[in-house]
């Protein structure tokens, strides 16, 4: 393949290497080392066939183990299924691109190859990538468009694993075998996209989870030959022939024929001197032996795969064990997410804004994996409480949480925000804030729990009702319920107000007269019984009992 070298900058900054022609890079060959001709070493294959199989993978010739992991996936289904659904399951994960900040031209990369990650090929890409899985690494060979005087990936393309090398001196740097060079030729950068499965420390090729499925695949294998065996003559009757003491050679084979092949086909002819008889078998035991050791297998492959049991082999154990094991396998999943993440970031987001916007200091990033689950509800009462306490909540953020969208200027607004105030009512320019009565405690706060209550309300009840309707419903609900929670409060200030402005009074007086500490602590036990305490208590609850029923009555109308 003839590279040259272009005037387009990679991401370290050196000119990135272009195809004069559309041939491939890594495509197969009719003759030379990348044939499409596949081996089979699982046939017949024995504990010590495995054994040098997987020493030569470590030594750099994986051939026959990249060809085992691939026999592996089509000759045992319980590890095609429970490794297909690993990689399936991580393939359909949401694909999200953010930008490196939110500087303009940050922003118009993201922009710029999002839409490349919606092409509804590309979960398929993904399904390829997460080959490495199972044989520890995979290459897809990057087909580059510029059709539209751009530079994009038009695809993906998987390559044979067993088309690469690795460097045999640091066993970690894919080479792409070639019949010139026995060490392979480097890759060139830019034009694939190498993923490395981290399921364990150490080199690439002892990380894929077929070499410690390979054991026990085996093992099943030998168990499962037997028990066909025994299933194949369990249960038949023994066949005895018996032939008279002055039968010849012609007459014992003539017997020995018939008693062969009466199993098979049910008849057979022999001469009249000479009997078959049918012995039942007394054999012990139904087989269980072969299918335990069947079923063991079975389930360290679940483990070795999933992490666990209980979702692909039916172990009881109860609801909790059930979730238990289902969590371990949500921690896999968002490894396995993760590191398919950071390798589409560095094999394809980078060069792909680098070949068409220049290098640069920081580019996107990919996020793999499930949107995190919020209870909104939850989220909606602590910002509430927070914002009545007098703490600053992002609105931006609320909205971000629940899923809401920053309103238009013409747009009809729900609670207190969109209510039109009273008739003669409405703040004009230059107007002073509202200032408390001469000689009253201003009572802070209020007038804005009552409004941040409402707003909150027009949330929840925008989220739970649907369309016009709903949010007619949510404004008027909102807005009666202000209005309840004003008229509450303002007739509870009217009538505890005085009373707590004379305590303070009262206090204000024994602080002042008092001549140390202990005739302040004197006075204050004596006036304590004269405050009305308990009766004031009494009335303040029954103001938050009468506001409780006024927004229980609201939420049954609504």
């Amino acid at each position: 393949m003839a590279l040259r070298q272009s005037k387009i900058l990679g991401p370290d900054g050196t000119p990135f290497l272009v195809k004069d022609d559309d041939e491939e890079i890594a495509g197969p060959t009719t003759m030379g080392v990348r044939s499409t001709q596949q081996i089979h070493p699982s046939i017949g294959l024995s504990p010590q066939e495995l054994a040098s199989i997987l020493r030569a993978a470590e030594d750099g010739d994986a051939e026959r183990y990249l060809a085992l992991a691939e026999d592996l996936e089509e000759k045992y289904p319980h590890y095609a299924a429970v490794l297909g659904t690993r990689k399936l399951q991580v393939s359909q994960l949401e694909v999200k691109i953010d930008a490196a900040s939110d500087a303009r031209e940050h922003v118009a990369h993201a922009d710029f190859i999002r839409a490349w990650f919606e092409r509804p090929q590309f979960e398929t890409e993904l399904f390829d990538a997460l080959d490495a899985i199972g044989k520890g690494y995979a290459v897809q060979e990057i087909m580059w468009d510029t059709s539209e005087r751009q530079w994009m990936p038009g695809e993906l393309v998987w390559r044979e694993p067993s088309w690469f090398q690795f460097d045999r001196i640091d066993r970690r740097t894919l080479r792409l075998r070639d019949l010139a060079s026995p060490d392979g030729v480097d890759l060139p950068p830019g034009h694939f996209v190498i993923h490395h499965h981290k399921a364990k420390s150490g080199i690439p090729i002892r990380a894929g989870l077929a070499r410690l499925v390979a054991w026990s695949w085996m093992f099943q294998n030998f168990s499962v030959k037997d028990w066909a065996s025994f299933a194949e003559t369990y249960g038949q009757p023994l066949r005895l022939g018996k032939y008279p003491p002055s039968a010849s050679a012609d007459e014992k084979r003539t017997l020995l024929r018939a008693v062969s092949g009466i199993a098979g086909d049910a008849a057979a002819v022999i001469p009249e001197t000479m009997t078959i008889e049918f012995v039942k078998g007394a054999i012990a035991g139904d087989g269980g032996v072969f299918k335990n050791l069947a079923q063991y297998c079975d389930h360290q492959v679940s483990k070795a795969v999933l992490g666990q049991t209980a979702t692909t082999d039916a172990i009881a154990g109860g609801h909790a064990v059930g979730k238990e094991h289902n969590e371990v396998r949500g921690d896999i999943e968002r490894s396995d997410a993760r590191q398919l993440a950071a390798t589409v970031s560095r094999d394809v987001v980078r060069w792909v804004v680098s070949l068409n916007f220049g290098p640069q200091k920081r580019y996107p990033m990919v996020r793999i994996g499930r949107a995190e689950e919020k209870d909104v509800e939850h989220m909606l009462r602590g910002a509430e409480l927070l914002a009545d306490r007098g703490a600053r909540v992002s609105v931006s953020q609320i909205r971000d949480a629940v899923g809401l969208d920053e309103p238009d200027p013409d747009d009809e607004l729900l609670g207190a925000a969109g209510a039109t105030p009273p008739a003669g009512t409405e703040a004009r320019p230059g107007d002073a804030p509202p200032q408390a009565p001469p000689g009253t405690r201003p009572r802070q706060g209020r007038q804005n729990t009552a409004t941040n209550a409402a707003r909150f309300d027009a949330l929840r009840l925008a989220l739970n009702a649907g369309g016009a309707q709903g949010a007619a419903a949510a404004a008027k609900a909102a807005q009666a319920r202000q209005r309840e929670q004003d008229e509450i409060l303002a007739a509870l200030e009217e009538t505890v107000g005085p009373i707590t402005d004379g305590w303070l009074d009262q206090i204000r007086r024994a602080v002042n007269e008092a001549p140390d500490l202990e005739s302040l602590a004197a006075r204050l036990l004596e006036i304590f019984p004269t405050l009305g305490v308990d009766d004031t208590a009494t009335l303040i609850g029954q103001a938050l009992a009468l506001g409780n029923v006024a927004a229980r009555d609201l939420s049954i109308e609504g």
